[in-house]
């Protein structure tokens, strides 16, 4: 190798080691709420691939009105921000849900925003996101 490339190659391989690998189960509340009311569900969000800048994995979502949305989600992250997006249904039902969320992550914690849209409509809940690993 050649002795100007070392520097680099030893600054790519510390990065691409600092970001901690999120794979596993993150749990907890996204509080949704709208001008009259507020709803809490409970979202698992678990991660399948989380080493990269590359997220993937699966989410259920316990709705406030005890129907439950699964699906699958994928995304990517830099440094300590992530996005991740994809729709959610019910087991027994055609109507498909898109879901998004926007976090920060430290530690063990997820802090951010999730949005679960309206089916064949335009806006949906935004909903403050709290989720532990």
């Amino acid at each position: 190798m050649s002795h100007r490339l070392w520097p680099l190659c030893t600054l790519i391989a510390i990065l691409s080691g600092c970001q901690a690998n999120l794979a596993g189960t993150w749990f907890g509340p996204c509080v949704f709420s709208d001008a009259t009311y507020g709803y809490t569900s409970q979202v698992t969000l678990d991660i399948t691939n989380g080493a990269g800048s590359r997220l993937e994995g699966e989410v259920r979502v316990d709705m406030f009105d005890d129907r439950v949305l699964e699906g699958v989600v994928e995304g990517i992250r830099s440094d300590s921000y992530l996005e991740l997006e994809g729709t959610l249904k019910q087991s027994d039902a055609v109507d498909r849900f898109p879901f998004r969320v926007e976090a920060e992550y430290a530690d063990e914690t997820m802090e951010g925003t999730c949005v679960l849209g309206v089916p064949r409509g335009i806006g949906g809940l935004t909903g403050a996101l709290l989720l532990e690993g």
